[in-house]
């Protein structure tokens, strides 16, 4: 929940599996519905958007980290290699808000 953005990069991926970005009207207002079966029996445009990026070497694909997001089964034999992350905006050394993350300058060391 804290994360900003997240990430995927593919350093060995070649039709193994996209990446999907999911949109519904349920995730806008909080709620998580599965996409399944009682819920909906068919999905249109007024109630679910869905985008797909490809697997493939060397993609970056950076995105919100609030949508929701799948990754398509891999139908090769050969892994799919994928490195994937977080990315957290923090406030600037010297500003303080109680409402963002401070400074990592400002956090104490483990």
């Amino acid at each position: 929940m804290s994360s900003h953005f997240s990430f995927v990069y593919y350093p060995q991926a070649y039709e193994q599996g996209n990446l999907f970005l999911l949109d519904d009207d349920a995730h806008k207002v909080g709620l998580n519905v599965p996409k399944r079966d009682p819920y909906f029996t068919e999905w249109n445009q007024s109630n679910y958007g869905k985008a797909e990026y490809p697997a493939e070497t060397g993609n970056v694909i950076i995105f919100p980290s609030m949508m929701f997001h799948e990754t398509g089964k891999n139908m090769k034999d050969v892994p799919r290699i994928s490195i994937s992350g977080d990315i957290m905006l923090t406030m600037k050394e010297g500003v303080k808000s109680e409402h963002n993350i401070p400074s990592p300058a400002t956090w104490m060391k483990l």
